[in-house]
């Protein structure tokens, strides 16, 4: 009992005094800060004040020259007078967009930033302009200031009506001398009776900033005791809790919620905790009677010595490792231990101080999150990055001992059909059968996975390429016999697979997994469920074969009308009244009638340069067909357009952007574009002056497909755009799979953030939609929402506040 109080009047202090030490210097730095805030802040205010002063006499200035230009525009009857008369007035007239945006509720920012700027206020104090008069607009000085730009309005008004009188009556047949003399008496009073209102703003706004520079010093001096008495009574709080937190370390040391034990340097327990008496079943007087190194599994008692004696020896102060313990039931239990040195001062013999944890479900976690990371979440099978690692060390062994192996890539013919018709759960529900058949039939020692959608990839262990041929087609035989049964609809699986030889000439994974990936392709073009064996004129053929003929048939399908547009509704997540919005989706229609969708033909004619004739055509159509439904137009929150990465670097599609939003009466906030992250990623430069030029016609923009690229938070911050969609590939399993959960959590939170809303795509039931409501997410889109229609449908029926179709309509 001696020693164990020795310990507690050694290390408690020692502990404490850091601890508060800490407490202290952080709380001194926060009232430093807080201090450091309250000067940015008063600097910031009288920065907005004097920038309002400068403002205004551009204001006048403007007021001035648009009256001169005007009386000689009455005088000379040259057009050019005129025109510098509306480009000086547009200053005044930018100040009052921006005043009357800026008393909007809420704030419209963009409309009040172009109006400063428009007003010839500097950029750089737009910013603090706009806070100082949604904070301020009531204070004394700069209400009355406010007032008298109101009024001062009413002049420049008056004056920009007079221009345009004056204007009317020039242009006209038989111009009126005497009214354009009128019209000039009129200038002339109007100049004469603002002068004394711009005055009068001037000297007010000044007085004001002067009220408010004292009004700031009096607070700068109160804010310095305040910060002075802080850092005072944080220490006199610092001395106290010192002196006190010796008499409570008893009770913090056996109540604690972690294990905690002191021992001697030979690991005798010499006083323990009542929670290392739970972690490891033992009454505390079994635990004294024993060492630290009779309860280790004898397995690990060799793990630490060298740290052991380096803390001993004090050339270390405290390590930390996992070992077993063995419990007084005989089972082990994984816990952390934090081992410190303490003593060799005041006298005090030298001992150590035990954090013991059990980590015993934080181990199991660790392992499930290694199994997600190397495993498919939906079938079970290895995931294509544990396949490619797995298929190196294959590679590898080959090279050494020369066995040969066999990749085979497979393909299912009927999965998009199924997904299609039925939705991704019946998808999802087949491949999960298919991998149990797959995993039944295949030989011990071959190796499945799951590369991605209906794909999968297959290593034959020990089997050259005409073995693997055979055991491919008992698998064909087998997949073919399958009869898939969803809901009372039956569809018949079939496969195609693609064969490659693993040898002593093989080199990279990648490499092997294109040719077979070709050599799946070339059994598809076959006619489907067949199986091919790689050769080298596979690759040549394949690519010159189906993606040349795709460009000749979308050139040809643009040029027949055949491409078709479709629309899927965007649903806000909580009950809002946020409108109709939804995407508008592309569709080529074959010569045989055939729908075909765009992941057929769109890679294609992006890497042929024809996709930028497809963007065009959506656009144009679009527009065009909006445009006809005023009432649509009504009711429209937003459309979504797609755009490829091919179109943002071309100059020539930015230009027919602009064309046809001047050509086609739809509200430019009614648009939305969307580009995929990895479109505005691999073009940043280009995307971002693609976005911020239509972005100022008051079009938004949409980040597609996020969180699919390596650095997608940070590419974010450089894209001005106003939605995130999430890749569907983290939504779908966002209920069964917490790693997808945490990632649309994470977009979601950072979105938010920076001020975006944000989009999941891929909602596909109730569940998820629930989970969704629980992250905040703002919309959903997906088939529990809506499937893609003909836009024709859409244009024409009516909906409620919220993208719901009302009851009644077609």
């Amino acid at each position: 009992m001696h020693s164990g109080m020795t310990t507690d009047s050694v290390t408690q202090p020692l502990r404490s005094f850091r601890r508060v030490v800490f407490v202290s210097l952080l709380a001194v730095f926060l009232l430093a800060c807080f201090g450091l805030a309250f000067t940015i802040a008063a600097l910031h205010i009288q920065s907005a004040a004097w920038a309002y002063i400068s403002g205004e006499s551009h204001w006048s200035k403007g007021q001035q020259e648009a009256v001169y230009a005007l009386t000689r525009y009455a005088r000379t009857a040259n057009n050019r007078y005129y025109q510098q008369a509306q480009e000086a007035l547009s200053i005044p007239l930018g100040d009052r967009r921006a005043r009357l945006a800026m008393d909007e509720e809420p704030l419209d920012r963009a409309t009040a930033r172009t109006g400063l700027l428009a007003g010839n206020n500097h950029p750089a104090d737009i910013d603090s302009m706009i806070w100082l008069y949604r904070h301020f607009a009531e204070a004394p000085y700069f209400k009355r200031a406010i007032e008298i730009w109101r009024q001062a309005d009413e002049y420049i008004l008056d004056i920009r009506d007079a221009g345009r009188r004056l204007h009317e009556e020039l242009n006209s047949e038989t111009p009126s001398p005497a009214v354009i003399e009128g019209i000039v008496r009129e200038l002339e009073r109007l100049g004469s009776e603002v002068r004394p209102i711009e005055a009068e703003f001037s000297t007010v706004l000044g007085e004001g900033t002067r009220w408010l520079r004292r009004v700031l010093t009096y607070l700068s001096v109160v804010v310095l005791l305040l910060v002075t008495g802080g850092v005072a009574v944080t220490f006199l709080w610092a001395t106290r809790r010192i002196s006190a937190s010796e008499s409570k370390f008893r009770a913090a040391f056996h109540h604690a919620g972690v294990g905690m034990a002191q021992m001697t340097p030979n690991e005798q327990f010499i006083d323990v905790n009542e929670s290392l008496c739970a972690i490891l079943g033992y009454s505390r007087e079994e635990l004294l009677q024993t060492t630290l190194f009779d309860i280790t599994e004898p397995e690990d008692r060799a793990m630490d010595q060298d740290n052991f004696r380096y803390l001993l020896d004090s050339e270390i102060e405290s390590y930390s490792l996992e070992k077993r313990l063995r419990c007084q039931d005989g089972l082990n239990r994984w816990c952390k231990i934090t081992l410190s040195r303490v003593g060799h001062y005041m006298n005090v013999p030298r001992h150590l101080i035990a954090v013991i944890e059990d980590v015993s479900e934080a181990r199991a976690l660790s392992q499930q999150l290694s199994y997600q990371a190397t495993h498919d979440a939906l079938t079970g099978t290895i995931n294509r990055a544990e396949f490619e690692r797995r298929l190196h060390e294959v590679i590898r062994h080959t090279h050494i001992d020369g066995q040969i192996h066999t990749l085979c890539f497979l393909d299912l013919d009927q999965f998009k059909l199924i997904n299609d018709t039925c939705g991704h759960l019946a998808g999802d529900e087949m491949l999960k059968q298919v991998t149990d058949m797959l995993e039944t039939h295949l030989r011990r020692g071959d190796i499945l996975a799951r590369l991605g959608g209906d794909e999968f990839g297959i290593i034959f262990a020990e089997c050259d390429s005409d073995s693997a041929h055979v055991v491919s087609e008992k698998l064909r035989n087998v997949l073919g016999d399958f009869v898939f049964n969803w809901r009372g609809a039956t569809f018949n699986i079939s496969a195609s697979m693609g064969l490659v030889e693993i040898n002593d000439q093989s080199s990279r994974a990648e490499v092997l997994l294109k040719e077979a990936d070709t050599a799946c392709y070339t059994a598809k073009d076959q006619g489907r469920n067949q199986i091919h064996i790689y050769k080298e004129a596979d690759m040549a053929v394949a690519a010159r074969h189906t993606e040349m003929e795709w460009i000749g048939r979308i050139r040809q399908a643009i040029s027949d009308n055949r491409l078709s547009l479709y629309g899927q509704i965007i649903q806000p997540v909580m009950e809002t009244n946020a409108g109709l919005s939804y995407e508008v989706l592309v569709r080529l229609i074959d010569t045989d009638g055939q729908i075909i969708l765009p992941g057929s033909f769109m890679p294609a004619a992006e890497r042929y340069n024809v996709a930028t004739l497809v963007d065009r055509w959506v656009l144009h159509t679009i527009l065009t067909q909006l445009s006809q439904y005023p009432a649509h137009l009504q009711q429209l929150s937003s459309c979504h357009i797609n755009v490829s990465a091919q179109s943002i670097s071309r100059e020539d599609f930015h230009a027919f952007v602009h064309e046809q939003l001047d050509k086609h009466d739809v509200p430019e906030d009614r648009i939305c574009l969307e580009i995929t992250e990895t479109a505005a990623v691999s073009n940043i430069v280009e995307a971002r002056r693609f976005i911020e030029s239509v972005r100022k016609r008051g079009c938004q923009f949409a980040l597609d497909d996020f969180g699919t690229g390596l650095s997608s938070f940070g590419y974010l911050r450089s894209l001005p755009v106003d939605l995130l969609k999430i890749d569907g590939s983290f939504v779908r399993n966002i209920h069964e799979d917490a790693i997808h959960f945490a990632m649309v959590q994470s977009i979601t939170d950072i979105g938010h953030l920076m001020g975006k809303e944000v989009v999941a795509e891929f909602v596909e039931s109730e569940v998820i939609m629930t989970e969704l409501q629980d992250i905040g997410v703002n919309y959903a889109q997906g088939y529990a929402i809506h499937r893609p229609c003909p836009l024709h449908e859409l244009l024409a029926r009516k909906h409620d506040s919220d993208g719901r179709q009302l009851p009644g309509n077609s």
